[in-house]
This record gives structure tokens, sequence and C-alpha cells, in this order.
């Protein structure tokens, strides 16, 4: 029994590790020495090590219907490419995509030990911490490298995959346990705090999305949701009528310094690509064109695979609803689906969201394994 115990908290604690140096590879040192991805994949390695000698090679119904998706997708970009004259498995999105799946496959090995709150609360803190010491990296490289709340240009290169882990340890800290809580709120504004900096504004919509399914949830007193519709509304009222906060907040984060009377340019140019995204769509509507880039999940996977090769994608993109839908209501539930709609709301945004691109959304699939 004591061999039994200590075997499950050595997988806790590798899991915690894993968490733990996924997130830290996204400080701007080790990004800008390119040896992230083989730390990540590293860690990923020896978890899975670690999963095979706890439950053995257990390939669950979901996990073999995931990567049934994968193969039929990629045989379907082997032959496209080999019929046609464009290029599709030179595509950006296969790599996470394959990412994800392994992640979700990890997931569901390790699914059979992890049973209660109490498990997941070693992959939230992991999750926490790591974020919380990368978020002052990332804050140092700002600062040192000059930063401007109305300027158009972006403080850190990698603002978008940093904003998504930002806001998934903001989830995380609005559900862990109710033990210090002025200091979780306290880590909570940080990261806010530093979300804006970055302007990444396709993380921010993140907040909307958690706001109304705090006004939603049914288990939290009346009283409380009055201060959440007041207080808003009363801070947009002083923001309004501040021409300082104005400038800050509306044109520096909300319109990223851009011209408010030109929409393609305050969306960062996503306006014109939809309309290129229409024009190639016409042409290329039932197998494709292969590789091209458009600043939008839906958009780029239609224009590169076509309606063909965008229904393995679909089906497996689905899975994590029918994942949420068989949860029994409570805390992991509720984490899973706000971290459904943030990441899915960010691919509207993001050419790789809700896949990639590397780990920014890993948690999304590693939960999903872990619930399913």
């Amino acid at each position: 029994m004591d061999t039994e115990r200590n075997g499950i908290q050595s997988l806790y604690f590798m899991v915690g590790l894993t968490v733990f140096f996924t997130n830290i590879t996204q400080a701007p040192q080790l990004i800008a020495s390119g040896r992230n991805s083989i730390i990540t994949l590293g860690f990923w390695g020896i978890l899975l090590i670690f999963a095979i000698r706890s439950v053995g090679m257990v390939i669950n119904r979901k996990a073999s219907y995931g990567l049934c998706l994968f193969l039929i997708f990629y045989g379907y970009c082997f032959v496209a490419e080999f019929i046609s004259r464009f290029n599709y498995r030179g595509s950006a999105l296969i790599y996470p995509f394959a990412l994800s799946l392994f992640v979700f496959f990890v997931g569901t090995m390790l699914s059979y030990q992890f049973k209660c709150s109490e498990c997941f609360d070693t992959i939230y803190k992991s999750y926490i911490l790591s974020t919380l010491i990368v978020s002052v990296l990332v804050f140092i490289n700002i600062r040192t490298t000059g930063f401007s709340w109305i300027s158009r240009s972006y403080a850190y290169t990698s603002k978008n995959s940093i904003s998504q882990i930002l806001l998934t340890a903001i989830v995380f800290l609005l559900h862990v346990s109710n033990r210090n809580a002025l200091l979780r709120i306290g880590a909570a504004g940080w990261l806010t705090f530093l979300l804006m900096m970055l302007k990444s504004r396709a993380s921010l919509i993140g907040f909307a999305i958690i706001y109304i399914m705090i006004l939603l949830d049914k288990r939290i007193r009346t009283r409380y949701k009055f201060i959440l519709v007041v207080a808003p509304v009363i801070g947009v009222w002083y923001i309004l009528h501040n021409p300082t906060l104005y400038n800050i907040i509306i044109n520096g984060i909300v319109l990223g310094g851009r011209d408010i009377s030109n929409f393609n340019d305050i969306s960062s140019g996503r306006m014109g690509m939809l309309n290129e995204f229409f024009s190639i769509f016409r042409e290329n509507w039932l197998t494709g064109r292969g590789v091209y880039y458009l600043e939008s999940f839906p958009t780029s996977v239609l224009v590169q695979f076509g309606l063909l090769g965008v229904i393995p994608i679909l089906l497996f993109l689905m899975q994590p609803f029918s994942v949420c839908k068989r949860l029994i209501d409570g805390r992991e539930k509720k984490i899973f689906l706000l971290l459904i709609l943030c990441y899915y709301v960010n691919g509207l945004f993001e050419e790789l969201s809700p896949l990639g691109p590397g780990v920014k959304c890993y948690m999304l699939w590693f939960m999903m394994g872990l619930l399913a």
C-alpha cells in the first residue's frame, strides 16, 4: 500500500513538474535560445513514461478516435498534395494538431489516477506559480526594451502565446482553494495588469467570457452579482470622463493605438484578410489550396484544406464539448468549460488556436484527457 501511494505521489509530482516547466519555457530568455520546444517535449516524454509505468499502455476510446481523426487528416493532406499542385503537409496546423493529440493522449492515461479535486490542485498550483514567474520575466523584458501604453507596436513579440497562458492562470486563480483569498486576488490583478500591457485583445475578450459565466452562476448570491454589474458601469463612466485613462485604455489597449475611423486598421488587418478569404475560398472550396496564412482559425483551415479536409479537424474540436457535457457539475467542469470558450473564441482572431501554436493551448487538451 505504501509503495502504491508513493508511486502515485511521484506521478503527481511529475505532472506538476511537467506543467511547471512547460510554462517556464515561455520565458523570454528560453524563447530567444530556441530550446523551449526541446525542453517541453523532453518533460512530456518523461511524463508519458511515468504514465505507462503507472497504468500501462492504456488507450481509451476517445484517444483512439482522436488518433484516427489525425491519421485521416494527414492522409487527406498526402492525397490532396499528390493530385494537386498545392502544398498541404507544410501547413503550420499539422504540428500543433499532433502536439494537442499527444498531450490529450497522455492525459487520458493519467486520468485513471486523477479522480478528485485535490489531484487537480497539483496542476492548478503548478500552473499558477510558473505563470507568475514567467510574468515577472516578461514584465522585465517589456520594461527593458521600452514600453508605451498608446503605441501601436507590441512590447513583446510572443504576446499572444503568453497572454493565453496568463488568462488560463487567472481562471485557475478564481477557482482554487479559498485560503489566502487576498493573495489570489492580488496575483490575478497582477496578471490582468500584464495582459493589458501586452495588448493581446484576442485574449482580453476572455475576460468578457469569464464575466458572463460568473453572472450566470446560480451559486453566486444576487447581491454579489449586483456589485459585479454596477462596478464596471461606474468604471466605464470614469474612464470615459478621464482623458488620461481614456487615452490609455480606449486608445492604447482597446484600439491598440490604431485609427478609429479605419475598421481594417482597428482589426489589425483582419477585415482585409476576411475579404481575401472569400475570394480564395470561392475558387478552392472543396479541397482547399494548401499552405496559406490567414489570422483566423476557421478561415485559415477552410482556405488551406477546404470543406473535405476540415471535417476531421472539426470532429476533433467537438470532443471537448462532448467531454464537458458528460461531466458532473463541479469545479473541474466550470474550469474546463471556461477554457473551451476562451480558447475557441481566441481562435476567431488567431491562426492556430485552439490547437497552438506551441504550448499556448496545451492545458485545454491535457484537461480533456484527464476528464475524458
